[in-house]
């Protein structure tokens, strides 16, 4: 919908930048896509309906993001040229491999929104709690004649696996994670004695430089542990994490990884009565057009069940 006349424009919007110098409206395009700045607010969106009526501008409906819903606009005058089609996904995260076209433009005009705040990134544990074991797969096969060494750790599942990419959940828990056990051990469930799986939920919230939240995502820490090869020692399987919720504020990618070094693949126990235990590293990483910000939680987890941030 092509518009050339001036027109009324101003609507805060949740999440966004509360104050800005005098600006304009960055355009509309046929997609009814509206960003930009007015006066003192934002506008950013894909809406329902965007029309011109005895001179002001209205949009309705909701975007990308659900609290922004019939937003009725102010009498402060702005200019509008067209846009190329909105780079807001309706059905599905508002992201790409690599930034759009708008939102390296934007940044240029508005860098503060663009820079994350080292300062405010937070992860936060909520809740601890216990699982059923849905989530494991394996066949149990035959070992046949086969030396098992119960004081020799090993993983024999995954070692680096992502579990959000580009704001997007990916993990396949079914098939995604690590698992310590005695060498010559070749699935899990040639084990026994498994205690329930326990999880911890955790949150990952972070802000840009207007203290506008950002990043805000749940997951759990889950894993297996207590299994024995004939009575003897205590091992894990199914150590991993899940995402839960993911919020991403537009022009922000979030990407998260799982990572389990051999080198902290080790038996805290005896030799005839072995412990495993193996570290959890929760790799992120959050970009913008402008900047990368990474970092990485540390989980410590034993066969015993001890589970320890480090």
């Amino acid at each position: 919908m092509g518009m050339s006349a001036a027109v009324y424009a101003a609507a805060a919007v949740p999440g966004a930048p509360a104050a800005y110098p005098g600006g304009a409206v960055s355009g509309i395009s046929g997609g009814k896509y509206l960003t930009g700045r007015s006066g003192a607010a934002q506008i950013y969106g894909q809406f329902s309906s965007l029309a011109v009526s005895a001179g002001e501008l209205k949009a309705s409906g909701a975007s990308n993001d659900s609290a922004i819903k019939n937003i009725e606009l102010s009498k402060t005058p702005v200019a509008v040229s067209p846009l190329p089609a909105s780079p807001i996904n309706a059905s599905g995260p508002s992201d790409s491999a690599a930034f759009t076209r708008h939102e390296t433009d934007y940044a240029r005009t508005d860098p503060k929104y663009f820079t994350l705040n080292p300062a405010s990134i937070q992860v936060t544990r909520l809740a601890e709690a216990e699982e059923d074991f849905s989530y494991l797969n394996g066949v149990r096969t035959d070992l046949g004649v086969v030396q098992v060494l119960l004081d020799q750790v090993i993983n024999i599942g995954a070692k680096l696996w992502d579990i959000i990419k580009q704001n997007a959940p990916v993990v396949n828990v079914s098939t995604s994670y690590a698992v310590a056990v005695p060498q010559g051990i070749t699935e899990w469930n040639q084990l026994s004695g498994w205690k329930k799986p326990k999880s911890y939920t955790y949150v990952f919230s972070a802000r840009n430089f207007y203290g506008a939240k950002v990043v805000d995502v749940r997951y759990k820490v889950i894993f297996t542990y207590g299994g024995a090869y004939k009575g003897k020692g205590q091992y894990l399987t199914g150590v991993t994490m899940i995402p839960s919720t993911t919020n991403v504020s537009w022009g922000y990618r979030f990407s998260l990884a799982a990572k389990v070094p051999d080198s902290t693949i080790v038996n805290t126990g005896t030799d005839s009565d072995p412990v495993a235990a193996m570290q959890l590293n929760a790799v992120w990483q959050i970009a913008t057009t402008l900047k990368e910000n990474n970092g990485t939680s540390v989980y410590y987890i034993q066969g015993d069940g001890y589970f320890e941030e480090l």
